[in-house]
Parts: structure tokens; C-alpha cells; sequence
């Protein structure tokens, strides 16, 4: 799937934002990128963000007008770190230009040995990681280094010209040679090569994204080689996890990737240069709310979603706020595994399995008959908070028009419409050794019955409970008595019972040649 826009919440605080903008001594482009961000201010620390490509179809999707993704690094930092992980793609562009080696049958000695070792190549020839990049995307050799002009000559005399030629990469080529961008008609051949590596780019971040909301990580910021994932406090981001999304990664598309978290610390020179307290984050609750008399309250004076500080954004801003879009906001992402959309269908998990419909009539369900109950139960505590208490009244009476859901449900198609459906559509029923029944889903790896998961993918079922075999039921003595007058050796039928059996599973455990 190759999502032409594609639209996310960040989070940032606001208080550290006017912070920086107050210093006098931070450069006018770093003020200019976080004044343009603050006009996507939502409320609270949230920012509506939308990714466009920079070529139709292709290229790298790409933060507009503004987004942490293209705010200067110790800015984003200083902004943010709170709130992220920093899930990096370890020597990105070079990586992916290896790959593009070996999937034309070319070698390249010197771009091996640097992916291998990059910190040693920097080192011995005394460059810049920066360095290597700009040289690789420029066709101009500006360099008298032997070792990256044996570089540059295999990527610009072998490996573009078949670039150019392939039936993909030939289509970017043909949009960048009649481009009339000043940066392409300089540099076609740079330009070209940096876009389709930006395609690629893209295409591990969409797969490094899924596997990481599989497993309950939540991806607010693509940082062109890599993600921002939210904290969740009590858990850590264990570095076994990313192997296995780079595993994850390799399966999907082939690139052998590299993956780590990059520290989101702020540059001592930085802190010192502009006289930031890096413990400071504002005393202000950015969600008080008005109140008629003109006084300030704090609406939540506890979190309701403690364990997800951005879930608990989103809740906070659905209850405070009650408008389609924050609703929705939230809506997606606390039923995020369990809705996908495509042209025709809404599929939703219920019941141990995934079921569709074409109008969503299982979502307008849920917000007229659970979402209340859920808000209501999170704020218990909120006696004496008449600012809450008002807001989730306000939110019952929409939450009780057939109508008003329903355009809910709209404003929640268009947001789960940029989940990746195509590759949910493939894995549906292809996890065979799991068979679902009323009650719930036997496994036959692990020889257990369990409930039903989303990202067990089944969609058919046996309609009748599952229930533990004893042979001493009527039936189970009564089947064994006709089968043991079939089968009177008893380990003949002991054999064709297992036989049967392994049919069960729907891999292939056996073949048996028939005559």
C-alpha cells in the first residue's frame, strides 16, 4: 500500500515550544519551523500533522507545512523527548543502496565495507556520515578520496543506468527527467537515485510501523529514516523487539535493515547556548479548561489513562473538547487493533473472529452503547471537577444521537483508512493451526484453548462451543464402539484416529501416496 497523504497526532509540549521561541539567541529558521508548527496546534500538547510525498506516487512522505519530522533536531528534542522513543534505521540511505546492489547481481566493495563498519571508514578517511550522503547524491564527484570515487563510480556507472532502464525505478526516472525543480534539472541523476531510495525508505518505515502496533507500540512520527515511538510508562523498548521487527522487515520487502533507539538527548552545547532547564516542564495544565465566571480549573485533576500518556491525550481531548474529530482521534487508537476499512467493507473483530459490513454499524454501536461507560468509569474520581462532570454530559447527549455517531463513524473511517488493510486482507485465515469456535480458539501448536486474539486473523468458524474431549461421554463411547467394529485391531484404528486428527490442522503434516 503507497498512502499518497497520511495524517497523525504528535504530541510536544507547548510550554517548551513558547520557551525557545522567547530565547533570543535561537536561530531565526528554528524559530520560523516551530511558529509554523504551533498553527497546527490542537489543544492540549497535541499537533495535527500531515505527510504528503514529494513525488506523486513515490518519493518520501514528508511533514507539511510542518511536523517533528522536519524540525531541527535539538529543538525536537527539547520538545518531545518526553513524550518518544527515537527508533532509528541504522545507516539508512548506504543500507538501502546496498540492497539495490544485490537485487541487480552487482557488488560494490567499498559501499560494503562502509555499511559493515561505517565508524571505521569515517574515521580512516576523516569524513562525515553527512559527507557520504551528499557525495552518493550528487552526480558532480567532489571528492579526491579513492575510496568514495570507486564508490561513486559503481553506484552513477553501474548501478543508475540500470536503475533508469527497470520497469519501477524507470517511472520515478521518467518524473524526475521532466521535472523543471531547480534542485532536479541540477542534479537528475542524484535526484533520482535519492528518490528511489526514499521509496524504499518509506516502505520499511510502513512495515517497521504494523509490526510495532501489532505489538502495542504506537508510531505518532516518521523521521524519514526512522519512527517516533510513544513511552509507556513501566515498559521499556526492549532491543529484542526491534531485531524481530527487523526480521519483521527482511520478510516483508527483502531489505536486511538494521534497527536501534537513538537517545533523544539535547546537545550540551545546545542546553548551555541557550539557557534551557531540561528538568522545566511547565506548571501549567495545558487542558484548563474556561469556566463560565471567567476562572481557570483544572478539568482533569487525575490522568485517565495513566498507563498511555497518549492515549490519555486523546481521551482528555474527546471528553474536554466532544467534536467528531477528537472523538474519533481517540476512538482510533483505543480500538486501533480492532478495525480495518477498505472501499467497500468495515471489518471488526467480535466474538473470537474478524467479521465485515458495509456500514459500520458495529462502530456506531460500540459508540452508543460503550464508549460513555468507558469514559464515565475512568473518571471516578471526579467529584467536586463540575468541569469534567459537564463535559461528559455534553458527550452523553452526542454519544445518544443516532446521528451524531454516525458522523463519528465517518470522521473513523477516514482515520482507519490509513491502516495498511491490503496486508490485513492477506494474513486473514493464514495462521492454520488455529481453529475458532463459539467460545472461543483451540490451538494445535500449543495444544491449548484460549479466547480469541485479533492477531490470531481468523475469519471462519465453527458454530458450536468448543469443549474438552472425555471418553467417557455417551458420545465419545458410543463413536468409539462403531469405529472399533470397523477397526477391531486396536492399534490400526488407534493409527487412522491419529491420521484423521492431524487433518485437523490445516498444514500439511503428512502425505500419504494413493493408489
Amino acid at each position: 500500500m503507497n498512502l499518497e497523504i497520511v495524517k497523525k497526532t504528535e504530541l510536544a509540549s507547548v510550554y517548551r515550544i513558547k520557551d525557545l521561541l522567547a530565547r533570543e539567541t535561537l536561530p531565526k529558521e528554528s524559530k520560523t519551523q516551530l511558529k509554523r508548527y504551533l498553527k497546527q496546534h490542537k489543544k492540549g500538547d497535541t499537533f495535527d500533522v500531515t505527510y504528503n510525498r514529494s513525488i506523486k506516487n513515490f518519493g518520501r512522505l514528508r511533514a507539511s507545512p510542518e511536523g517533528l519530522q522536519t524540525i531541527q533536531r535539538n529543538c525536537r528534542c527539547y520538545i518531545s523527548a518526553h513524550y518518544y522513543h527515537d527508533v532509528d534505521i541504522v545507516n539508512c540511505a548506504p543500507t538501502i543502496l546496498l540492497h539495490l546492489f544485490q537485487k541487480f547481481k552487482l557488488s560494490s566493495p567499498t559501499l560494503e565495507a562502509y555499511v559493515q563498519d561505517r565508524s571505521k571508514i569515517l574515521e580512516e578517511h576523516k569524513v562525515t556520515k553527512q559527507d557520504v550522503i551528499s557525495m552518493l547524491f550528487s552526480k558532480r564527484v567532489w571528492t579526491k578520496d579513492p575510496f568514495f570515487i570507486e564508490m561513486h563510480k559503481d553506484t552513477y556507472e553501474r548501478l543508475i543506468p540500470i536503475l533508469q532502464k527497470d520497469e519501477f525505478f524507470g517511472k520515478i526516472w521518467a518524473i524526475v527527467k521532466k521535472s523543471q525543480k531547480k534542485d532536479y534539472k541540477d542534479n537528475k541523476e542524484g535526484s533520482f537515485l535519492s528518490q528511489s531510495i526514499y521509496y524504499l525508505e518509506d516502505q520499511v518505515l510502513m512495515h517497521m510501523e504494523n509490526f510495532l502496533d501489532k505489538h502495542r507500540w504506537v508510531t505518532d512520527v516518521l523521521c524519514s529514516d526512522g519512527l517516533q515511538v510513544c513511552r509507556q510508562p513501566l515498559v521499556t523498548l526492549e532491543q529484542s523487539l526491534l531485531d524481530e521487527c527487523s526480521e519483521y522487515v527482511f520478510e516483508q520487502c527483502g531489505i536486511r535493515i538494521a534497527i536501534k533507539e537513538k537517545p533523544m538527548t539535547v546537545d550540551a552545547d545546545f542546553i548551555e547556548e541557550h539557557g534551557l532547564d531540561m528538568e522545566d516542564l511547565g506548571e501549567d495544565d495545558p487542558l484548563a479548561g474556561e469556566l463560565p465566571s471567567g476562572e481557570k480549573e483544572l478539568l482533569f485533576l487525575q490522568p485517565i489513562f495513566p498507563e498511555l500518556p497518549h492515549l490519555d491525550e486523546l481521551a482528555r481531548l474527546a471528553i474536554s473538547e466532544g467534536s467528531d474529530g477528537a472523538i474519533a482521534r481517540f476512538v482510533t487508537m483505543y480500538w486501533r487493533h480492532d478495525f480495518f476499512v477498505d472501499d467497500k467493507h468495515w471489518y471488526y473483530f467480535q466474538d473470537h473472529i474478524w467479521k465485515k459490513d458495509t456500514s459500520g454499524h458495529h462502530l456506531v454501536n460500540i459508540l452508543m452503547n460503550e464508549l460513555y461507560d468507558l469514559f464515565d468509569e475512568r473518571c471516578q474520581w471526579r467529584k467536586g471537577a463540575d468541569g469534567v462532570t459537564q463535559c461528559l454530559k455534553s458527550l452523553k447527549i452526542t454519544l445518544n444521537s443516532t446521528k451524531d455517531c454516525r458522523n463519528i463513524r465517518d470522521a473513523c473511517r477516514t482515520l482507519f483508512a490509513m491502516k495498511d488493510t491490503e496486508t490485513f486482507l492477506k494474513s486473514l485465515n493464514s495462521n492454520l493451526h488455529l481453529m475458532a469456535f463459539k467460545n472461543g480458539v483451540y490451538d494445535f501448536k500449543k495444544d491449548e484453548f484460549r479466547k480469541g486474539r485479533a492477531s490470531d486473523y481468523i475469519s471462519m468458524q465453527i458454530q458450536y462451543d468448543y469443549k474438552p474431549f472425555n471418553d467417557k461421554d455417551e458420545i465419545s463411547v458410543e463413536l468409539r464402539d462403531i469405529l472399533s467394529r470397523i477397526l477391531p485391531d486396536e492399534d490400526l484404528l488407534t493409527y487412522v484416529l491419529t491420521l484423521l486428527s492431524s487433518c485437523l490442522n490445516g498444514s500439511t503434516l503428512e502425505e500419504m501416496p494413493m493408489f
